[in-house]
């Protein structure tokens, strides 16, 4: 739940959420059920797509919700094409008028497919299809799945509705959505079979009433007569946990149902047998079941004496409870009372729960009552203290807890694994200085989890040289443990001094052909003001000159350019007058890093040496330098000083930007993509980077942009589209994710400029010669005029 709450990454969240489905638990159907009004709308579609593993009528009500949504016709996305085949899984009768209606309108070839699809579940008129497929002769892929969906509407059609009960009422195994098919029978056939089968047992009502929302279901329910055995069949359903099929049980299936559709007084029945509960287990149960009830949106009114009675591990298991359905604040007075109780027990459930009370939490009366308590009961609840207090971290600062924290590090007891873990993860939020002793002690633990998170509270004491010491010690020294390994380079970047500089350079050094180590250097790796250390350029010197063909050297150069201006003095023009030329088209050159200065030097030599033959010169390798020289300053400017931190630290973000204009559907026709970026007739169809685009995105939502960033960014086209889609404000957006000092038209004429340049730089890396000056200095124009707007709109950091 909370990687589908909060979201860093959407790929992620997005299969945690077909997992939940998938558990075929009641609290994690419940549970996945409560997302649908609160989850981000970047997951909507991902929830719609997992919503038809769970055979709940409230379910299919969300997705008739979806379905009835103004303006749904009109649209081209994949969460319509989510919304069609899902709510078809639960034979939703009142489509097909609607999906005949759109599949002869003008929608997308992928949308038509979903709707055929879609009207061969549901429909029992296959004329109604047939008179459809004079639309589909050009489309060979639709007219197959249009005599697909004629001969299921064919065999359908001679199923009644009687044939559905007999299934449902006979056999034990059917599939989970069967009782669903009922509702696409007229009711009066439904009543008629039924009346076959009267009278129904409970456990044939509730396979009848599983997937049906009709005037006569309360008839039915009316009906049944429960007898004493059912309050144990509702606590059994209340006191498990297991992943199972719900309504594989019809014992357990009547009462969930039941509660679902509102037809039981589940606050009487609940408020008589908690009363009448004569021990933990029953206890226990019936709580359980309350919560279960809760969760499924049916509030429950208990009073707290008969919530809050009983043993301690009943009111363990109440405190638990009512933290998680949310009602903390009506039984703030009753948690107070408990938190000084000396049951462990009890103590575990207030401590573990009591964060969801946060704003009115009174962490001094909780604190001084931990204190009065054993110190074997102290370090019990230690863990469960510190994860309710990581909330409230200024409680860290010096103060009872952080004194009483001190006093067991000095002379107390070892705290243990989970104690010691809830720790470092405070540390690393609130570095109180006290605890960088004991933080460096703990680097050196046997336990892998207390070593790492340990390595990663490290990097919260920005100045402390003990900790790069200890960091680069760690580097030297787990190489069995790549994950420990690059914790510490990490914690070494964020440590804020110029022995942790030379610390970083070291382990390149060490580390040469690690690219996912040289990688995270090259991106985050930034000189601090005013301590350039010479000795470092010259190391990085060495390193280039060792390795002049690696394939991390672009990395390395500009690694050593930003140890203080690296090389400037010794990459000068042996011709004076190409500087100047350059200059003048390109007015930022001496600002410029040394190594696209060179890059761009190398370009003009061949240009203005050309001028002095008598004969021919292929100038296509001038486009590759200028394309390199625009590439370089983009990854730095655009890439590692804007979108690679974002992509870092609000990746979910970028997943739904990219989400949002589309991106993720199997088919995205490029005018659509130009009308929801907003650049409608600016830029010509032949250019739009939907391909790269797409590309891009199945990167971002895969995780493979963790490991193949330099793959996905590999040229210009690639940094188009992050000026297209990041750069500039989209229609419905009030600011760009990356703001820029561009205006819109700039940015899209830059974008085009790149796409164009790109076009023309592929070939000329290969077979391609430009042989025409003219053409090749209108190229140089383009080229130096794009990277001077690069460097205006996205000036350093």
């Amino acid at each position: 739940m909370e990687v589908i709450v909060d979201p860093k990454d959407l790929g992620e969240a997005a299969l945690a959420l077909r997992s939940l489905a998938q558990m075929r638990d009641p609290y994690a159907s419940a549970a996945f059920l409560s997302l649908y009004e609160k989850i981000q709308p970047s997951l909507l579609t991902d929830w719609v797509e997992a919503a038809n593993a769970i055979p709940w009528l409230q379910v299919k009500h969300a997705l008739v919700k979806e379905w009835d949504k103004a303006g749904f016709e009109a649209e081209q996305s994949r969460h319509q094409e989510a919304v069609i085949l899902s709510l078809s899984e639960f034979r939703h009768a009142g489509m097909a008028t609607r999906l005949i209606r759109m599949l002869q309108g003008d929608c997308s070839i992928e949308l038509k497919k979903a709707c055929l699809m879609a009207l061969g579940s549901i429909s029992r008129s296959p004329h109604e299809i047939e008179e459809l497929r004079s639309l589909f002769q050009e489309s060979p892929a639709l007219d197959r799945l249009a005599q697909a969906a004629i001969k299921q509407a064919t065999a359908r059609k001679g199923v009644r509705a009687i044939q559905v009960l007999q299934t449902l009422l006979s056999e034990e195994s059917h599939h989970s959505h069967l009782s669903f098919e009922l509702g696409t029978y007229p009711d009066t056939e439904v009543q008629s079979a039924l009346s076959q089968f009267t009278p129904l047992t409970a456990s044939q009502t509730i396979s009848v009433l599983h997937g049906v929302d009709t005037s006569w279901a309360a008839e039915l329910i009316q009906a049944v007569t429960w007898d004493a055995s059912d309050f144990k069949v509702a606590a059994r359903l209340g006191e498990s946990r297991r992943p199972k099929n719900l309504f594989s049980d019809p014992d357990a299936a009547q009462w969930m149902v039941l509660f679902a559709q509102g037809t039981t007084d589940l606050q009487e029945m609940l408020g008589t047998q908690l009363g009448l509960a004569a021990d933990t287990h029953t206890q226990i149960a019936w709580i359980n079941l309350w919560q279960m009830a809760a969760s499924i949106g049916k509030k429950v009114d208990l009073p707290r004496s008969q919530l809050l009675r009983g043993s301690d591990e009943g009111r363990a298991r109440a405190i638990r409870a009512i933290a998680e359905i949310g009602n903390s604040s009506e039984y703030l007075e009753d948690f107070y009372k408990f938190s000084s109780v000396s049951s462990l027990v009890v103590q575990k459930a207030w401590l573990r729960f009591g964060a969801s009370i946060k704003t009115t939490l009174d962490c001094q009366k909780i604190l001084q009552d931990f204190l009065t308590l054993n110190s074997g009961v102290q370090k019990e609840l230690l863990p469960h203290l510190l994860e309710l207090f990581s909330n409230h971290l200024d409680q860290l600062k010096p103060g009872p807890l952080s004194q009483f924290l001190i006093q067991c590090i000095k002379t107390g007891p070892h705290l243990g694994e989970a104690s010691e873990l809830a720790l470092l993860r405070m540390i690393r939020r609130a570095p109180v200085p006290e605890f960088e002793e004991w933080t460096l002690s703990e680097s050196r633990s046997d336990q892998d989890a207390v070593r790492l998170h340990a390595v990663i509270a490290l990097g919260s004491f920005r100045r402390s040289q003990g900790a790069v010491s200890r960091l680069l010690n760690i580097v030297e020294t787990e190489s069995k443990h790549p994950i420990i390994l690059g914790r510490a380079v990490d914690s070494l970047l964020r440590i804020e001094l110029p022995t942790a500089r030379a610390a970083l350079v070291h382990v390149l050094e060490s580390h040469s052909d690690d690219p996912e180590i040289v990688d995270v250097i090259y991106r985050r790796f930034k000189p601090i003001p005013g301590e350039a250390d010479p000795s470092l350029v010259s190391r990085m010197d060495a390193l280039i000159q060792k390795s002049p063909n690696h394939v991390a050297l672009n990395k390395w150069t500009a690694l050593r350019d930003r140890l203080g201006g690296a090389g400037g003095d010794k990459i000068k023009a042996s011709i004076p007058h190409l500087d100047e030329s350059i200059v003048k088209d390109l007015p930022e050159f001496a600002a410029l890093p040394p190594v696209i200065q060179s890059t761009l030097r190398s370009a003009e030599l061949l240009v203005s040496e050309s001028l002095k033959a008598d004969r021919a010169f292929d100038l296509a390798p001038a486009l590759i330098q200028w394309c390199k020289a625009i590439d370089l300053t983009l990854d730095r400017r655009l890439g590692a000083e804007r979108f690679f931190p974002l992509l870092e630290n609000r990746l979910s973000e970028v997943q739904s930007q990219m989400q949002s204009l589309g991106l993720r559907e199997d088919y995205l026709a490029p005018d659509r993509f130009l009308e929801r970026i907003g650049a409608t007739k600016k830029l010509p169809t032949e250019l739009i980077p939907v391909h790269k685009a797409k590309t891009m995105t199945k990167a971002f939502f895969d995780g493979r942009i963790a490991e193949d960033r330099f793959r996905v960014f590999d040229g210009l086209r690639a940094w188009a589209v992050v000026i297209l889609v990041f750069c500039r404000k989209l229609p419905g957006k009030d600011t760009a994710r990356i703001p820029s000092l561009g205006q819109d038209d700039e940015l899209i004429h830059l974008a085009k400029t790149l796409m164009q340049l790109q076009d023309l730089r592929n070939p000329a890396a290969h077979r391609q010669t430009y042989l025409d000056r003219e053409f090749v200095n209108q190229l140089r124009a383009a080229a130096l005029s794009a990277l001077s707007a690069a460097c205006r709109w996205f000036p350093k950091i």
